[in-house]
């Protein structure tokens, strides 16, 4: 849905310099209208504005040309608009909502306010206003056509953070239920492995087969034959199943007390002994739960967004004219 995408300022900003054709001609053709002076065919009435053919042609028209696809929509969401009249207007009809209730809560900027926000703008990618004016010129539009659409865009989104975003609150416990529901055969939890080693050179093959005997018949302890190895020998460190090499996943059959028989790798020659083995909660929920917080308030945005126009709309006075 086009209008779920309006509402990451900083998305806004990285799309001027990237997209700018895009987002830009969105603005133009949501508020064409304004400047009409010509008489044509109202296609829908939404409260105090109206929607009409020329605004419908010059949507088509910019979802045609691909400018929009890569920042706005979706391929399957622009063969959807174009080839279904009703869900086209449908979208705009929730656009001209959104832009009444800006105008009813008074988030529209003020000049000043504006100016302040296109500066931020053009300074944070290094350029000058002159420079942003000749990059507009290049593209056909004026610099009062820019400022007229930042300014219905940052106060849509401004609308949107504070009626609807601001009201989600996502606890661990939503992230751990969003992160099983995309992976339905995760554990919930995993053991976790504390090594401890003992470690000779690779030369030292008879060292390390005379302390394994020693080990097995119990003529000298796991302790005690750390401090006569010395070196690297002692604590190796806690482990996931999966950070184990090959030769190394000999642990993951061990209880813990127990240890290996002589493993050599690429650094030497080692006897693990299994320390501890602790059931914990999977970690990869927090290692991901940036990326799922994101999500799923992207989610739960777009659901309440949803519900929302779907509130205001039972609310407005809307004919369409077929």
């Amino acid at each position: 849905m086009l209008l779920l995408r309006l509402v990451n300022q900083s998305i806004l900003q990285k799309t001027f310099l990237n997209h700018f054709i895009p987002t830009f001609v969105l603005g133009l053709f949501f508020s064409i209208h304004v400047n009409a002076v010509l008489v044509e065919k109202v296609l829908a009435v939404v409260n105090d504005s109206i929607i009409t053919m020329t605004d419908i042609e010059l949507y088509k028209k910019s979802l045609k040309s691909g400018e929009l696809l890569e920042e706005v929509l979706t391929q399957d969401e622009v063969k959807k608009l174009l080839n279904d009249k009703d869900a086209l207007l449908s979208n705009l009809i929730d656009k001209k909502i959104i832009d009444q209730e800006v105008k009813k809560k008074g988030f529209n900027l003020s000049d000043s306010q504006l100016e302040k926000e296109v500066r931020n703008i053009y300074k944070s990618h290094n350029m000058t206003k002159d420079e942003l004016k000749k990059a507009l010129e290049v593209k056909g539009f004026s610099f009062e056509e820019y400022l007229a659409f930042m300014g219905s865009n940052i106060a849509r989104q401004n609308l949107i953070s504070q009626e609807i975003a601001s009201k989600i609150k996502i606890t661990d416990s939503d992230i751990a239920n969003y992160y099983y529901s995309k992976n339905n055969n995760a554990p919930s939890s995993i053991y976790q492995y504390t090594v401890s080693q003992l470690h000779w050179d690779r030369r030292k093959t008879k060292e390390a087969s005379d302390a394994l005997l020693a080990l097995k018949t119990g003529k000298v302890s796991f302790e005690e034959m750390i401090k006569k190895t010395g070196g690297i020998s002692g604590k190796l460190g806690t482990f996931k199943p999966n950070d184990f090499s090959k030769a190394f996943s000999v642990v993951l059959n061990l209880k813990p007390g127990e240890f290996s028989d002589v493993i050599k790798s690429e650094a030497g020659l080692h006897i693990l002994r299994l320390d501890e083995k602790e059931l914990i909660s999977n970690p990869q929920i927090e290692e991901m739960k940036v990326q799922l917080t994101m999500e799923l308030q992207n989610k739960l945005l777009q659901d309440r967004l949803k519900s929302w126009l779907k509130e205001k709309r039972s609310q407005a006075f809307i004919r369409i004219n077929k």
